[in-house]
């Protein structure tokens, strides 16, 4: 009653208190494992979940409650492994099936995932969860009309649950409906002010709202249907491609002209891809509402890239005053720097966040000691253009193309 409630501290002592006679009682460990997952406390909720399993082998809800706490831990192989075993024992419990779609959806396999979730609503045909991560899976699948009409279902069996209205606002997001999708999050924050789901979707409606921003969403939502891998080969495809467009001109000499806005097209659209977001987090926080909504961690990185753009915009200044190309030439260091900044911000492995946060470092340095005329400037200006491109693939084929594990 007290996990339902949102009260896991109090949920924890009782259970806790219980243990003490009943040290062998698996489903106290299974739900004590729960508490701690609440508080997310991985470790010892994992701890508990595994003494579940091992007082009772053949419980299901001891499996299911490891699937959980793994799941929570982007250790989707081991989840779906308990999750498995826990439908394996009773395949009829609509929340296994929930689960198991979830962790589908993780992995980008949206056809099991859709699989799953029909699994659970044949077993219980208004269950909220199933229907939400059918309509998600859909989504995927391009087939927002069925997802939109699933969801509408999920919100007249339960007109109260916030994720059902977040995911609505998603869905109506994939369908470039930002004001619509507004009032689903807002509506979602309503009831849950501490769903970051909700969150994240009003922070990209916000955003959707200037018609630039609008292209780049569709176009990241479009992209996030398919495999890291896939999404890796469809960049390298746009390097390649621009590369023979180029061979193409040098071929035929009256084309030559449009080579300087093939490449310069091609650059800002992977630096626009890249920075786009970072930069209209900066512009919300010119907006009342907007800068309430932004994560500690995005008011942070907005901060870091205002001055990475003050700095750059200085640049462009005295190059224009000026009459120096070069002094131009030097904004491009920092915007391209800020390419492994979005990279460290986008980590959630900590290698992976030292490893982006080291390239950032360097590809700055170089880019502040480009600047001073009493050095090999011109050497230094490449090397920061450099380390700034390693990082970009970088960021690519360890953030891209790989599933970020947590703690």
């Amino acid at each position: 009653m007290l996990l339902s409630q949102g009260r896991p501290e109090l949920a924890e002592k009782e259970l806790r208190q219980a243990l003490v006679s009943q040290p062998n009682d698996s489903n106290c460990h299974a739900l004590l494992a729960i508490c701690l997952l609440e508080r997310k406390q991985y470790t010892d909720a994992t701890d508990e979940a595994a003494q579940a399993i091992h007082l009772a082998p053949d419980n299901s809800f001891s499996h299911y409650v490891m699937a959980e706490v793994m799941y929570h831990r982007n250790r989707y192989e081991e989840s779906r492994q308990a999750v498995d075993v826990a439908i394996g024992l009773d395949p009829y419990d609509p929340d296994y099936f929930a689960l198991a779609a979830a962790i589908d959806l993780e992995q980008k396999n949206w056809k099991a995932a859709l699989k799953s979730a029909k699994q659970g609503l044949e077993v219980q045909p208004d269950h909220v969860r199933c229907i939400n991560l059918r309509a998600m899976a859909l989504t995927k699948l391009g087939r927002t009309d069925e997802a939109k009409h699933s969801i509408d279902v999920a919100l007249l069996n339960a007109p109260e649950d916030s994720y059902t209205h977040a995911n609505q606002g998603w869905t109506l997001l994939n369908q470039s409906k930002p004001t619509d999708a507004m009032n689903h999050f807002k509506e979602a924050l309503r009831l849950d002010p501490n769903s970051e789901f909700a969150r994240a979707g009003i922070v990209e409606a916000m955003k959707a709202r200037n018609i630039i921003y609008r292209w780049l969403l569709q176009g990241f939502l479009l992209l996030s249907r398919y495999s890291g891998r896939v999404q890796l080969l469809i960049i390298l495809g746009l390097l390649f491609g621009q590369r023979a467009l180029v061979m193409l001109t040098d071929s035929f000499p009256i084309l030559q002209p449009l080579t300087p806005f093939i490449i310069i097209a091609y650059i800002g659209l992977i630096w626009l891809s890249w920075c786009g977001t970072m930069l209209f987090n900066l512009v919300l926080r010119f907006d009342n509402f907007g800068r309430l909504v932004l994560s500690a961690k995005e008011r942070m990185q907005s901060n870091i890239v205002a001055v990475y753009l003050l700095v750059a915009i200085g640049w462009l200044t005295a190059g224009i005053l000026t009459g120096d190309v070069y002094l131009m030439m030097m904004t491009a260091p920092f915007l391209i720097a800020m390419i492994p900044l979005n990279g460290a911000f986008a980590a959630q492995n900590t290698t992976l966040f030292w490893i982006m946060t080291s390239a950032t470092v360097v590809a700055t340095l170089l880019a502040i000691q480009a600047g001073i005329p009493s050095i090999a400037t011109e050497d230094a200006f490449l090397n920061s253009l450099r380390i700034s491109g390693y990082s970009t693939w970088a960021s690519l084929l360890f953030i891209g193309a790989n599933n970020a594990k947590k703690i």
